[in-house]
């Protein structure tokens, strides 16, 4: 071996250590992917379409994906009845992943609390969120922007609900409709306006109000 050939080996060798110590700094990651039994046949909603997103995207953030997991026919309406989901959210509190991956927020979680506040775990856990379609990455200032603007979105949506149905529930008794449950002894009058007593039952003086219908009779036929 000449003098020359030494000092090239040496860069050879110690570039293999540099790529070596630069795959075992990868952030480890789980994908997580889910589909409905109505999105089955949806196109791009598909397991494998969303796995092959989440490797491409692993690939492009240098991430180490580790594990893929799935639920497949089961609703986004629910975290707990998830057995993929919540075996990735062991993983990441036991530190064996640092990343949970999703193609999108709804596939975490259709409701809109449920991801805040899963985020809002990831925080404490010290592990991040990856959203590909709304471009989510927790583990940076931008991502936690992103966050904060979808809380402040779903507090707002939240006061617009209940100012709605304030305004709703003011309209109807303006209007003389009936507002919540009937009360006990009342029936709904025809028009929907308005409860009148049920038969049956007792009157404003305490006396019982009678069960035949009106134009009826309980008793023995009037003389002619």
């Amino acid at each position: 071996m000449s003098h020359e050939s030494v000092p090239r080996l040496r860069i050879t060798l110690d570039m293999a250590v540099l790529l070596r110590t630069m795959n075992t700094m990868k952030t480890r990651a789980i994908g997580y992917v889910r589909v409905s039994d109505e999105e089955q046949a949806t196109e791009g909603m598909s397991l494998q379409a969303q796995r092959a997103k989440l490797e491409a995207y692993a690939m492009l953030q240098d991430l180490d994906l580790v594990a893929v997991l799935a639920d497949e026919g089961i609703s986004g309406k629910r975290a707990d009845n998830r057995p993929a989901l919540q075996e990735a959210l062991r993983q990441l509190r036991a530190g064996e992943a640092q990343a949970l991956v999703v193609m999108k927020l709804d596939r975490l979680s259709r409701s809109v609390r449920d991801t805040l506040d899963l985020v809002d775990v990831s925080g404490r856990e010290d592990w991040s969120l990856h959203s590909i379609t709304e471009k989510l990455d927790t583990s940076s200032a931008a991502g936690r922007f992103v966050v904060t603007v979808l809380a402040a979105l779903a507090q707002m949506e939240r006061e617009q609900i209940g100012e709605r149905t304030a305004a709703t529930m003011a309209y109807m008794k303006a209007q003389g409709l009936r507002v919540g449950a009937v009360p006990f002894g009342y029936d709904l009058a025809e028009d929907g306006r308005a409860s009148s007593r049920a038969p049956g039952s007792r009157t404003p003086s305490g006396r019982w109000r009678p069960s035949t219908p009106p134009g009826c009779h309980s008793g023995p036929s009037p003389r002619r």
